[in-house]
C-alpha cells in the first residue's frame, strides 16, 4: 500500500490503533512509513488550477474537489481564502503554543507515579499542582504520561470477593 493511498483519517487511525498496542510486522512498518510522511502543502500551480476551473465552469464545490482529488473542505477553504485574499497561496504555520509541562515538571509527575501507581489522573492532576503550583488538565496529564510511557494501575471498583473456607 502506498502512502499516497492513505488519507489523513486513516493515517489517524493507524496512529491511534498501533502505536500504544503490540502490533504486528506489517503494522510496525505501516507505522514507520506513517511517521516519516510529512504533510505537505499543495502546490500554487494546483491551487490555481482549481480556482480556474471554478471560475470557468458552472460546477459545484463538490463536483470540483471529486474532480481533483481533494476534500471538499479544502476547496471551500481555498476559495474563501481566494475570495478575501486574493491569494492561493498556503497558509504560513503559526508557532504552536509551548507545553505547560517542562521537563522538570514530567521528571516530578513520574515520581508521583513511581510512589503511587494506583492513582487516578485526577488525583495525579491535583498532587502535581500541590507540589509544583502548576495547574493542568487530566487530558494533559494523560498525554504526559504517553510521553512518558508510564500506565497507571486502575484500582478495582469494588473489592474482590473473599474465598470461603470449606465451600464449593
Amino acid at each position: 500500500m502506498s502512502m499516497k493511498t492513505i488519507n489523513l483519517s486513516q493515517q489517524a487511525y493507524y496512529r491511534r490503533c498501533y502505536s500504544s498496542s503490540r502490533p504486528g510486522k506489517v503494522h510496525l512498518i505501516l507505522l514507520e512509513l506513517l511517521q516519516k510522511t510529512e504533510m505537505k502543502a499543495y502546490s500554487i500551480d494546483f491551487r490555481r488550477k482549481i480556482i480556474k476551473a471554478y471560475e470557468d465552469e458552472s460546477i459545484s464545490q463538490r463536483q470540483l474537489a471529486k474532480r481533483f482529488g481533494v476534500a471538499k473542505s479544502f476547496i471551500q477553504k481555498l476559495l474563501k481564502r481566494y475570495r478575501e485574499t486574493d491569494s492561493v497561496a498556503p497558509k504560513q504555520r503559526t508557532q504552536q503554543t509551548p507545553p505547560k509541562l517542562t521537563e522538570d515538571h514530567l521528571a516530578v509527575l513520574q515520581q508521583l507515579v513511581e510512589e503511587q501507581n494506583d492513582a487516578t489522573l485526577e488525583e495525579l492532576r491535583a498532587q502535581l499542582a500541590a507540589k509544583i503550583d502548576v495547574v493542568v488538565s487530566c487530558s494533559t496529564i494523560d498525554r504526559a504520561l504517553t510521553k512518558l510511557d508510564l500506565t497507571i494501575k486502575k484500582r478495582p471498583s469494588m473489592p474482590m470477593k473473599r474465598i470461603r473456607n470449606g465451600s464449593n
